[in-house]
């Protein structure tokens, strides 16, 4: 079921729920576009899940392997071991994780950011 939300009151009540709601903006002060424009801007912090930000993690985490790779290579002669692929498909995990976290921080600190502003327009 889809909330409606038309005052400061409810749209307060996006940030306490640790659960997603569906949810649509009809603020009677704002037209039917204002009410969309609002809608899609905080709409995306709001479903905010972090894999971009994730998936930001991972590719740095690539790029660093593969430096230290080729520089031990390069400079030492050394081969990959099993112990270095481990330890790598460890480190991208916990690359992944860590940029899901921060993502998800990110969009709740704009999503809050957003919430404020629309609120002292209402």
């Amino acid at each position: 079921m889809e909330r409606v939300i038309t005052n400061k009151n409810e749209l307060e009540m996006l940030l306490q729920h640790s659960k997603k709601v569906q949810f649509k903006f009809s603020f009677p002060a704002f037209t039917l576009a204002e009410n969309e424009y609002w809608y899609k801007l905080i709409s995306k912090h709001y479903k905010g899940c972090g894999c971009e930000t994730g998936s930001v993690f991972i590719m740095i985490a690539f790029v660093l392997i593969l430096d230290y790779l080729l520089f031990n290579w390069f400079h030492f002669g050394k081969a990959v071991s099993l112990m270095i692929i481990i330890n790598a498909f460890i480190f991208i995990i916990v690359s992944a994780v860590i940029g899901k976290l921060v993502g998800i921080n990110i969009a709740k600190v704009r999503l809050r950011r957003k919430i404020k502003e629309l609120c002292a327009l209402v």
